[in-house]
């Protein structure tokens, strides 16, 4: 094959099958498609047999894939599977009248915070913040930080969050980086959960790059995130609370690509379940209050879906 520019390569992790696709980016048309049985205890081998098989139905080389294209439902399903790492929490100037938790290893609160116009309410002592982060950190794999109104200043959860990297390594979010809402709880519960996701997602990814790296793909990979839009893997590693319905939101997009239609009813009926999603203007309608999964409320934005759980191999 020619112009190595033209092709894109498109997976996506189902409940039952991963399918892939070769697609040529020129007219967006479908080279190859194939699939495999969706490997639930370790979805990077059912992915590559997907990979491998459209490669083998085509004269196309994995060198000449210019963009990769993943919607993967890892974050969907351990959350509701209960699978997750453990996280300490740091809230900065929320000291609630009765105590508050959020699966959370350990919780320090610190003084600080602001008020809705962005006004420090108290300043930070960074000897108390250096104390909460030696003991959050213990036995963890991530770090979660929430500041009350974080949203109208977030200056002291940017302090601890450089500080808390430097002392620790270890990966760190803070909450106005997922949420530009209202509501230090739910803040606070989509960060914990973020971090809870981080050394799962992240293990994912690692396996995808080296299997990627060995039959020769060196294309950027990208993310669906929920509300229909994608990231780079880098930034889907520090953040992969976003990819909650990944898998819904890209077969609604791929919908409005093979319908030709900016405003349409997209029905997915998949292996698992049956999804089904409206168009408008282009894209999903979405949930602005936020994705919820399980008991997890979160405030990530994700596409307004309607999900039966009956599908083809359910039915049967």
């Amino acid at each position: 094959m020619s112009d190595s520019k033209r092709f894109g390569l498109g997976i996506d992790t189902g409940g039952t099958y991963t399918d892939a696709v070769i697609v040529d980016l020129d007219d967006i048309k479908v080279l190859a498609k194939r699939k495999a049985k969706t490997t639930h205890h370790d979805l990077s081998i059912g992915l590559m047999e997907a990979v491998e098989a459209v490669f083998s139905s085509v004269d196309i080389k994995p060198s000449e894939i210019s963009l990769v294209g993943i919607s993967t439902t890892l974050a969907t399903n351990s959350i509701l599977e209960g699978h997750g790492g453990e996280v300490g929490l740091i809230l900065i100037g929320w000291d609630p009248v009765e105590e508050v938790h959020f699966q959370e290893k350990s919780l320090v609160h610190v003084r600080g915070g602001y008020d809705p116009k962005g006004v420090a309410k108290a300043s930070l002592d960074m000897d108390q913040v250096r104390r909460a982060i030696e003991k959050v950190s213990e036995g963890v794999d991530a770090i979660a930080i929430s500041g009350l109104f974080s949203i109208a200043n977030a200056s002291q959860e940017r302090t601890v969050k450089r500080l808390a990297r430097d002392m620790t390594g270890l990966p760190v979010i803070a909450g106005h980086e997922l949420s530009a809402e209202l509501g230090i709880a739910l803040r606070t519960e989509t960060a914990v959960l973020n971090g809870k996701l981080i050394p799962r997602v992240n293990e994912f990814f690692d396996d995808l790059e080296e299997s990627f790296a060995k039959i020769g793909v060196t294309a950027p990979i990208m993310i669906y995130k929920g509300d229909g839009s994608v990231m780079a893997l880098e930034v889907a590693r520090d953040r992969p609370v976003e990819t909650i319905l990944s898998g819904p939101a890209a077969s609604a997009m791929g919908g409005k690509v093979l319908s030709g239609s900016d405003e349409c009813i997209i029905v997915d009926i998949g292996g698992t379940s049956t999804d089904i999603a409206v168009l408008e203007e282009g894209f999903p309608m979405i949930m602005h209050e936020g994705a919820k999964v399980g008991s997890w409320r979160t405030r990530v934005k994700a596409v307004d879906m309607l999900t039966v759980a009956l599908g083809g191999d359910s039915r049967i």
